[in-house]
Formats: structure tokens, C-alpha cells, sequence
């Protein structure tokens, strides 16, 4: 029994990890492509980068869900005080140095216009419009999860099943609706609950824990496929049609997200069993698994630096598959040499 329970925890460990390391090497495809993406360009490759955002849309979900997989029993392994103190070395501290990190790359580098408030500015191109907004959720499900590690184990399956339908019909389903139909409403439901993307944290959290049988799997992999024809097909249609780009039918709150990011989790889950395929791919997840938050981080800069200095037509296809090859090696070469530096380390956590 106690051997069935570690091979158990270290598979779970592997399909986590894999998940960690193709969410971020998915995010810099997807920031490599929106060029071509935000461009609308009439072009016959146009196709590819709509492709690739829907296709990789489920990169931030699954790092949210994460989340919720690994933290949700810290109390396990030490007391709220250590888990605030590990949040704030791991995340706070470096989502404060980057952020003016970008805020300088923003302001001299790349002199993106903006609010002539500093503060203004500094939410406005580098948080709200830029890379690190996906910190302000994270923050809030980090403060969140202290609460609901409180619910005793045996109930948080039920618990959080119930929470989770919840949020995704009043934060999901009924917004994504008021959206598409264009409706106004003076008291919109996910102000009721919270934010939709606190449905990922316990996503992750239950499908960690539970094995689904063949047939549901199979129901959420039909799902899956849906959702993401759900975001493919109808911004295909758009820019056929309006000649534009339009980003109206992808939200990391809507259901067809949601529905694409659980498909995802649960075919990683099932993929990671197989040993054949766990012994193919370990080495290059276990090389790439401590550096995939700081990928996160500094894969930007390169991808704009790159650009700049060599002088790349960025709304090309071949900009958008080979760039990402090229900015992963780099990311991985100057994060491996960074945490071996005293003190540097601390921010490419």
C-alpha cells in the first residue's frame, strides 16, 4: 500500500509538471503569434495564429489550476504564516521587480504611450493591457486558498463541485451570454459570486484528486473539442467577414475555456500514466520544470528585443513558429545562470 501511494503522489507530481512545462512554452508561442493575430491581416496564415491562441488558450487556466492542485493542502506540510512568507518570496517579490522592470522596457524601450501618472501608466500598459495581469488573480486565489483549506478534506470534493457549477453558470455561462448579445444589466451575476476565474483553483483541485471513468472522460474530451471550436470557428467567421481581428469570443472566463482547459487537464492526467510516454519526454520536463514561472516572467523581452534588433517582420508565420524555439532556448540559458547568482535568484523564483 505505501508503495501503490508513492508511485500515486510522484505521478501526479509528472502530469503537474508536464502541464506546468507546455502551459508555458504555450504562452510564448501564443505572445509570439499575436502580432500576426492582433494584425488582422489579409493573409492566407492568418488562419495559423487564430489557430494557435485557440488551440494554446488553455496556458493561464491550467497554471491557475495548478494552483489549486498543489496548494490547497499546505496546511499538510506547514502553518498559514510559512505558506503567506513562501507566496510573498515565490510571487510578490518578483511580480514587484518586473513590473518596473516593464514599466522601464515599456516606457524607453519600446515608448508605448500612456497615462502621464506613473502609477496610471504602470497598471494601465503593464498590467491591464500587458504581461503580468495574470499576477492580480493569482494574488487573489493565494489569499483565497487559506479559507478553503479550513473545509475538512472528505467534504471539499462535494463542496467545491457545488462552488464550481456555481461559478460557471453565474460567472461563466450567463456573462458569456451578456457579452456575445451585447445585453446591459446594472448588477452583473459574477459581481454576486466573484470572479470567474476562481473556478479554476478548484477545477484544479478536484480533478487532481478524483480519476473519472472512461465514459466521462470522454464526455469532457467531447466538451473540450466543442469549446474550442467555440472560440476558433466564430473569430474565423469574424475576420472573414469584418476583415479584422477580434478577440469577442475568447475570454479565459467563458465556458468555452473552461470546458477546453478541464478536456486538457484530464487527456495530460491519462497521457502521464502511460510509462512509455513518461520515459520519452521526463528528462526535457524535469529540465524545464523549475524554470517554467520564470519563462513566464522574462520571455517578453526577448521576444521584443529580438524583433527590434534584428529587424523581423513580426506579422509573419515564420516569426510566430520560429521565434519561440529560439526564446525558450534563450529564457532557459539566462534563468539557469540567474538562479545560480546570490540574491538575483530571488526574482526568477
Amino acid at each position: 500500500m505505501i508503495t501503490e501511494n508513492v508511485e500515486t503522489k510522484n505521478r501526479k507530481i509528472f502530469y503537474i509538471s508536464f502541464l506546468a512545462v507546455i502551459s508555458a512554452i504555450s504562452v510564448v508561442i501564443m505572445h509570439s503569434s499575436l502580432f500576426l493575430y492582433d494584425s488582422g491581416n489579409q493573409s492566407h496564415f492568418w488562419i495559423i495564429s487564430n489557430f494557435i491562441m485557440c488551440f494554446l488558450f488553455f496556458a493561464v487556466p491550467i497554471f491557475y489550476m495548478i494552483s489549486g492542485a498543489t496548494l490547497m493542502d499546505y496546511r499538510t506540510r506547514y502553518d498559514s504564516k510559512v505558506y503567506l512568507i513562501k507566496r510573498m518570496k515565490k510571487v510578490v517579490i518578483p511580480f514587484c521587480f518586473w513590473l518596473i522592470v516593464l514599466f522601464l522596457f515599456n516606457s524607453y524601450f519600446l515608448k508605448i504611450p500612456g497615462d502621464t501618472n506613473i502609477l496610471l501608466y504602470i497598471y494601465n500598459t503593464c498590467i491591464e493591457q500587458n504581461l503580468y495581469w495574470f499576477f492580480i488573480p493569482l494574488f487573489a486565489i493565494y489569499l483565497l486558498i487559506p479559507l478553503l483549506s479550513y473545509v475538512p478534506k472528505e467534504n471539499r470534493i462535494k463542496l467545491f463541485s457545488f462552488y464550481s457549477v456555481l461559478l460557471f453558470i453565474f460567472c461563466s455561462v450567463i456573462p458569456c451570454i451578456f457579452n456575445l448579445t451585447a445585453t446591459q444589466i446594472y448588477i452583473r451575476p459574477e459581481f454576486v459570486f466573484a470572479s470567474g476565474l476562481f473556478i479554476y483553483p478548484f477545477l484544479g483541485y478536484i480533478l487532481n484528486e478524483i480519476e473519472l471513468s472512461r465514459k466521462y472522460r470522454i464526455t469532457f474530451y467531447i466538451l473540450g473539442i466543442l469549446g474550442f471550436l467555440g472560440m476558433f470557428l466564430p473569430t474565423q467567421i469574424f475576420y472573414e467577414t469584418m476583415h479584422q481581428s477580434t478577440y469577442l469570443f475568447k475570454s479565459y472566463s467563458y465556458p468555452t475555456t473552461i470546458l477546453y482547459s478541464i478536456a486538457i487537464w484530464i487527456f495530460a492526467k491519462e497521457l502521464c500514466k502511460h510509462n512509455g510516454f513518461k520515459k520519452r519526454i521526463s528528462k526535457i520536463i524535469y529540465l524545464i520544470n523549475p524554470y517554467t514561472f520564470g519563462i513566464y516572467l522574462i520571455h517578453y523581452y526577448f521576444i521584443n528585443i529580438i524583433a527590434h534588433y534584428f529587424k523581423l517582420n513580426i506579422v509573419s508565420i515564420g516569426f510566430s513558429l520560429g521565434i519561440p524555439i529560439v526564446v525558450i532556448i534563450l529564457c532557459l540559458l539566462t534563468l539557469y545562470i540567474m538562479k545560480r547568482i546570490p540574491y538575483v535568484r530571488n526574482i526568477v523564483p
